[in-house]
């Protein structure tokens, strides 16, 4: 009685806001309920028993917690009766340049509120649902309006289809697997996309980093890692074969020798420890002679050195650790290449190494890493100056954008031309006497010579036929006569 009296809700499609046609918002509920002109510090005999009952306890700020208390009662009506209130026919509310149905006796006609002369001009509708405006105005006084349904494929296409309260299916309310989604907006590459995540499962590796190789680091920081953006690191230069290694890496299936029994040598090819995927993080000799070359480099191409203690956030997922907003960030896509182009040249001479029975040279895997370095910048700007040449007084685009030109790593203007940073042509004439490893070449066990005591087979010509009888015309001739 008290909400029916004081509230003015006497039906529940009351609950619905006419231009949203949703659940009224906090803020909608504490404006109707000021508009009922209940006073805030609300006070007397009658208030206390009223918000004794409605609240359990004493309260001044009636119209604060009333707003709140009927956000919470009206949360748990069922979606298929908010989905039949919002089919409701309701009186449209008049709102200059919006569209509406107007409603006759025997006709539904599109309309556009214009709002100098609260008038309704009458539109046209073609077959794909765009309006074309007419020269007929009609008075708006008096007038039946209803809210029209529309049709967004894109932000700036809108379609009419009709009368919002005749419309099925409407664009807005639908869901997939709780994911809130727009029906005029959901193109067959979304549609895929939802359907493929019901299957994917999130990677068993993230299991192991967070409960046992990066448990100590993350519990001394308190903070979590961004998987979502560590599974999508890519670089704008390193070729998908670059960033096999360190995405296996990643995934807790990069190849080691470690666990075989069956090899007589499974240590580390640079020391004397047991090799597996993170000692090729945590092991001395490579950190010394390979890593901290790579973090020398980074350091000369201009970006932020991580501590001591956080560079295995860097060399396992691409991540640093932001203490001023104490968050942990994936790595830039210009470092994310050199990363790629390092783990893919550290397991490389590793795998050859074993392979060649040799002594492993770190200090050429770290050329190698530079000179890669410089042949994927020079083909990625040797892509850009091309795609400039060719598109070049022509009506297609031939400027390249200014968020591609300002990168750390190389430098262009809008005409293609190009200059790789200095720091890896310094790395290149620093590592000048650094030469390739020698390889072992393995003997052979010789071709066994074909034996001599075999004869050879005898050859018959013409090849022997055998006799069927009278098969052919000739014969069957000689056989008449």
């Amino acid at each position: 009685m008290w909400l029916s009296n004081k509230i003015g809700l006497h039906k529940l499609i009351d609950v619905i806001d006419p231009d949203t046609r949703r659940p009224k918002s906090y803020r909608q509920w504490r404006r109707h309920v000021q508009t009922c002109q209940l006073e805030d510090n609300w006070n007397g005999h009658q208030a206390s028993h009223v918000l004794e009952e409605v609240y359990g306890r004493e309260c001044t700020w009636i119209s604060r917690d009333t707003a709140k208390r009927l956000v919470r009662i009206f949360k748990n009506i069922p979606d298929e009766v908010v989905y039949m209130l919002r089919q409701t026919p309701l009186q449209a509310t008049f709102k200059p340049d919006s569209y509406k149905i107007h409603i006759d006796e025997h006709t539904e006609n599109i309309v556009r509120c214009e709002g100098n002369t609260h008038s309704l001009r009458l539109m046209k509708k073609d077959a794909v649902g765009k309006l074309a405006s007419t020269n007929t105005l009609i008075p708006a006084a008096g007038e039946s309006l209803r809210d029209i349904a529309e049709w967004c494929p894109r932000e700036e296409d809108t379609r009419y289809m009709g009368q919002y309260v005749k419309t099925f299916p409407l664009p807005e309310g639908w869901k997939v697997d709780d994911t809130g989604v727009r029906l005029d907006r959901l193109s067959i590459k979304q549609r895929t996309a939802l359907l493929a995540d019901r299957k994917m499962k999130p990677p068993a590796a993230r299991l192991k980093w967070e409960s046992k190789y990066l448990a100590v680091e993350l519990r001394a920081l308190g903070m979590e890692l961004p998987w979502n953006k560590i599974w999508t690191l890519k670089s704008f230069y390193a070729t998908k074969r670059d960033q096999f290694t360190w995405l296996r890496f990643m995934h807790r299936n990069l190849y080691t020798v470690g666990h075989r029994n069956d090899l007589d040598d499974t240590s580390c090819r640079a020391c004397t420890a047991k090799e597996n995927q993170m000692h090729l993080v945590e092991c001395p000799v490579i950190r010394r002679e390979f890593w901290d070359e790579v973090f020398n480099l980074l350091s000369l191409l201009g970006f932020n050195d991580p501590s001591q203690e956080h560079k295995v956030f860097l060399l396992t997922l691409g991540c640093v650790v932001d203490e001023q907003h104490s968050v942990i960030k994936v790595i830039t896509q210009e470092m994310a290449g050199i990363m790629y182009i390092a783990w893919r040249c550290l397991y490389a001479e590793i795998v050859a190494s074993r392979v060649d029975q040799r002594p492993i040279k770190l200090a050429h895997a770290y050329k190698r890493t530079v000179q890669m370095c410089i042949s994927r910048l020079k083909a990625y700007g040797e892509t850009w100056l091309a795609w400039v040449n060719k598109n070049r007084h022509t009506s297609n685009k031939s400027f390249i954008p200014l968020k591609k030109q300002n990168r750390t790593v190389i430098r262009q203007n809008g005409e293609g031309e190009y200059v790789i940073h200095a720091a890896f042509f310094s790395e290149m004439t620093r590592l000048a006497n650094v030469t390739p490893p020698h390889r072992v070449m393995v003997q052979q066990a010789p071709i066994r010579p074909p034996c001599t005591h075999a004869h050879p087979r005898p050859i018959n010509w013409p090849a022997p036929t055998s006799h069927v009888g009278p098969t052919t015309q000739t014969h069957i001739t000689n056989f008449f006569t």
